[in-house]
């Protein structure tokens, strides 16, 4: 079985750090990294609110969902499930089968945040 592993990392050297680590997982085990890129920690948190990054993770390993379905799970409005799914789509942390149910295609996502001394 090979993992799917989305690598979401927060910095302006965004390039060069995601080129090393799938350089060294391809080396080992069967995963396929995906890389989803911030420029500031900023964007990361306007994208990425608590509510959608709840939604993300309760969704890891779920079978796919219908949005009433998403926000019966989660016990949420369905407008604001909506909205968030909506998001989350367009940034590729959730995705559409052919019944039209969202799922997470991921099996770990890893975040990576990088602070420096200006």
């Amino acid at each position: 079985m090979t993992l799917k592993v989305l690598h979401i990392t927060i910095s302006p050297a965004w390039q060069a750090e995601m080129r090393a680590d799938f350089e060294a997982i391809q080396a080992g085990q069967s995963t396929t990294v995906y890389g989803l890129s911030f420029t500031s920690v900023g964007l990361f948190f306007s994208k990425l609110t608590e509510n959608r990054w709840n939604l993300v993770s309760r969704l890891l390993g779920q079978p796919p969902m219908s949005i009433r379905g998403i926000a019966r799970f989660l016990k949420r409005e369905q407008r604001r499930v909506f909205d968030d799914v909506k998001v989350l789509g367009e940034l590729g942390l959730l995705e559409k089968n052919a019944e039209n149910l969202w799922f997470c295609p991921y099996d770990d996502v890893h975040i990576d945040m990088h602070l420096a001394a200006a």
